[in-house]
């Protein structure tokens, strides 16, 4: 039993280091006055006609037509 809370303490621990870091970069990204030059999901900068289409998005369009296919 002890085995297995040491594993979901883990698999805990990792998920909220991933929120962590997504938070962090859209709180970077909303700093910025032309919105965001990477994606937050994958890290890919975010194509210059997207971010001048959509100055503030925060995702690149695959990683946007993936969350929104969810």
């Amino acid at each position: 039993m002890e085995r297995f809370a040491d594993e979901l303490d883990l698999a805990q621990h990792s998920a909220q280091q991933s929120i962590d870091a997504t938070i962090q970069r859209i709180v970077e990204c909303f700093r910025a006055d032309a919105g965001c030059a990477n994606c937050i999901d994958c890290g890919e900068t975010i194509p210059e006609a997207r971010r001048a289409a959509l100055p503030h998005a925060t995702r690149c369009a695959p990683c946007q037509e993936q969350r929104e296919s969810r």
